[in-house]
């Protein structure tokens, strides 16, 4: 259990380590030894899931300095003129279970695109394969946002000319040495806006 415990810990540091000179690294140089511990063990087949599970990949740890924020979505219904008609909070489950499910789904979508966007930062040539493997990403990304639109849209009444826009939100943005702190501000990461014929086709 003592070199369980130890073993974590000493991922966590690492990890925490390696983010933070990662973040201040602009010129994405190689980080010794931290960077091999990344790249060749942390992200093998035998240790990633363990991050996973952990949580250690998203930001988990009393050491880390990427700690985890809560992510919503959020769902705006504009007439063709472009002006809000209703927002609707997706959030209405019927149990607790089921609300604390898909709870997790936000941040692990928030999670997918940025590790979609690391790994397009990490090669220094893209081949037409890589391209397609990132937009394959992306389309499924947009995929689940849309699935879950029309879940919440198909009821209401709707307008010809009625446009939808999906927000993935946050009350604390991604990196807040970048972002100035207000009271009661909402954040969009990411959005997509679909028309009727897009959604329900």
């Amino acid at each position: 259990m003592t070199v369980f415990f130890f073993f974590h810990l000493f991922v966590v540091f690492t990890m925490s380590i390696y983010l933070f000179i990662d973040s201040v690294n602009k010129t994405k140089k190689e980080i010794p030894v931290l960077g091999f511990l990344k790249k060749n063990i942390y992200d093998s087949n035998i240790v990633r899931p363990y991050m996973v599970l952990s949580g250690i990949n998203t930001g988990y740890g009393f050491y880390g300095i990427n700690v985890a924020t809560n992510k919503f979505f959020l769902i705006e219904v504009l007439d063709k003129e472009n002006c809000l008609v209703e927002k609707i909070n997706v959030s209405n489950f019927k149990t607790k279970n089921s609300f604390q499910r898909f709870h997790t789904l936000p941040s692990w979508l928030y999670n997918f695109k940025v590790e979609t966007k690391d790994l397009r930062d990490e090669l220094e040539s893209i081949t037409e394969n890589d391209i397609k493997y990132f937009d394959l990403r992306e389309e499924y990304v947009k995929k689940v946002f849309k699935h879950i639109l029309k879940s919440y849209v198909k009821d209401i009444k709707r307008n010809k000319g009625d446009t939808y826009l999906i927000k993935l939100i946050t009350v604390v943005p991604p990196d807040i040495w970048k972002s100035e702190l207000k009271k009661n501000n909402i954040y969009v990461l990411t959005e997509y806006n679909f028309n009727e014929k897009q959604i329900f086709e």
